[in-house]
């Protein structure tokens, strides 16, 4: 005789609209974390677009460690939206026996709204309880019905009853009818409870998105403000304000091409200049105290390595035009001519 089949799963059940409620939920919060995820994406590109490394001191410091904590944030926040969607699926095995250590607080407000129940139960224990040994009476009921319909046919193929005779008398026929009876009854009755598991189920799962979307609230607020915070400090370190005209001090200067330029007067204090061609600028009255000088032309066109690396030296020897009315002796007018 073939083995007696196995319940069929409960059929979810969705009272009140739930689930949309649910769904509604996760896809703004996924929104949400679109969003800290598009944040992290441009703040990657913003250390190259800012040129970070061309910044000074306190300012290239800054404006990393804000990047990277405004990345990390918004990754963090990112991790917590996706937590967050997978809340909503708890069933009632995760409540009951070893499981319901992981959900206290939802386990304590079922027990004691006793009314979700249906009357079927007074707790979730109970419950549960209750839908096995339904499920056990199905089983059952099923194999005493089997067993009836298998003795109904054999005897019917010993002793054909008939052609339109009434079997309802026949204790065989009897006792077939009875079996199918009980096992319609315990399909009923588990269906019943079915209903009642989904009820609580669902209750449970919106006691469950409550709790978490009250934790995501505050944990997604926190990093909003930590990455707003980060991307005001980004922004303000990596864009410096202007510099006066003429105030190059402690700026790096690369492939520069500054021949004839008029730079008097230009502060280059602490400035780096590498690869600089200053052949014929005028660097009358400029601040030079600490400057670098990099394989740099100098403004006499020598190399900066010809005088130690400087051309501190040589700003001066760029030949000034010479007045001719200046030591001439004076003309001796005698009358003539």
């Amino acid at each position: 005789m073939a083995a007696d089949p196995e319940p069929a799963p409960r059929a979810a059940s969705d009272p009140g609209g739930l689930r949309a409620l649910r769904e509604g939920v996760r896809t703004a919060l996924w929104w949400v974390g679109g969003a800290f995820a598009a944040v992290a994406l441009l703040l990657l590109p913003g250390l190259r677009i800012a040129d970070v490394s061309a910044l000074d001191g306190w300012r290239r410091l800054v404006a990393i460690a804000a990047a990277a904590i405004g990345i990390a944030t918004a990754t963090l926040a990112f991790w917590l939206v996706a937590r967050f969607v997978r809340l909503g699926n708890l069933s009632l095995d995760e409540l009951t026996d070893e499981q319901r250590s992981r959900h206290p607080e939802i386990v304590a407000y079922l027990n004691r709204n006793s009314t979700l129940f249906a009357g079927e139960a007074d707790s979730l224990d109970d419950l549960q309880r209750r839908y096995e040994q339904a499920l056990a009476a199905v089983v059952e009921a099923n194999g005493e019905e089997r067993i009836a319909a298998a003795a109904l046919r054999a005897h019917d193929a010993a002793t054909p009853p008939p052609a339109g005779a009434p079997r309802d008398d026949e204790p065989t026929q009897r006792a077939h009818t009875q079996a199918a009876q009980r096992l319609e009854s315990a399909r009923a009755r588990v269906t019943i409870i079915e209903q009642a598991i989904a009820s609580v189920e669902s209750v449970a799962r919106l006691q469950e998105l409550r709790g978490g979307f009250m934790a995501a609230r505050l944990q997604l607020a926190a990093c909003t403000l930590v990455v707003t915070l980060a991307m005001l400090g980004f922004a303000y370190a990596a864009h410096p304000p202007a510099r006066a005209v003429g105030d190059l001090s402690g700026q790096r200067i690369e492939h520069a091409d500054l021949s004839g330029a008029e730079l008097r007067q230009v502060d280059l204090h602490d400035a780096t200049l590498e690869h600089v061609n200053l052949t014929g600028a005028n660097l009358d009255g400029a601040d030079l105290d600490g400057a670098r000088w990099i394989d740099t032309t100098c403004p006499d066109g020598k190399k900066s390595e010809a005088s130690g690396d400087t051309c501190v030296t040589r700003t001066a020897l760029i030949p000034e035009p010479i007045d001719p009315t200046v030591g001439a002796l004076p003309q001796r007018h005698d009358g003539t001519g």
